[in-house]
């Protein structure tokens, strides 16, 4: 706060209420204050899903009754250890909110698979990044089985079949081939692309 010139009067209200406090700054580098990170990963989870989702809050009653999380919860309450913990009234495993037994799961699979349309295994990457439920592999790869886009666009084209030899060139120019290659870093004159010829003489 010394170092600017200027500050705002927010800032300076809590400049004031900070100085009637003897203490001492010390920087703790994110990747060691994992606990910290964890509350507030827990608590924006919770918000936003709070916005998203309508009625999210009813959802925490749902625990009691879904048979994996019903002795979860009775774990934590009797203070045994486990990998997972009660924050707000949900259960989340590290960072991953726990869904239980609902048709928010389904809700979930189908946002997350259908921003790209990923396979099986991406999409289960998506959803295990923020979400938790046992049986969420199995019911991921049942809802991209059944996904009528990602048949379509698969199609039924396959590339099984004998390999077909090309023919030798007998002279230069007679067979030659085409591409441009994309994307590569700018040169000076702020060119990003090759455009490639290749004689197969």
């Amino acid at each position: 706060m010394g170092s600017q010139d200027k500050i705002s009067s927010r800032h300076a209200s809590w400049a004031a209420y900070l100085q009637q406090f003897i203490f001492v700054i010390k920087h703790k580098a994110g990747t060691l204050n994992r606990v910290a990170d964890a509350l507030s990963r827990r608590k924006n989870m919770l918000v936003d899903m709070r916005v998203k989702v309508m009625g999210f809050d009813s959802f925490q009653n749902l625990y009691a009754s879904d048979p994996f999380f019903a002795v979860v919860i009775e774990n934590i309450q009797n203070n045994q250890p486990s990998d997972f913990v009660l924050h707000d009234g949900f259960v989340f495993k590290g960072t991953q909110l726990c869904i239980p037994e609902c048709s928010l799961r389904t809700k979930i699979i189908q946002e997350l698979h259908r921003e790209g349309h990923v396979g099986r295994d991406q999409t289960y990457f998506l959803v295990a990044a923020s979400y938790f439920w046992p049986s969420m592999r199995k019911e991921i790869g049942r809802f991209v089985e059944r996904c009528r886009i990602c048949h379509v666009a698969k199609g039924r084209a396959t590339n099984a079949g004998l390999y077909m030899p090309l023919s030798v060139p007998v002279r230069p120019w007679s067979d030659i081939s085409m591409d441009f290659v994309l994307g590569l870093p700018r040169t000076q004159r702020g060119f990003d692309s090759i455009f490639v010829v290749v004689d197969r003489f």
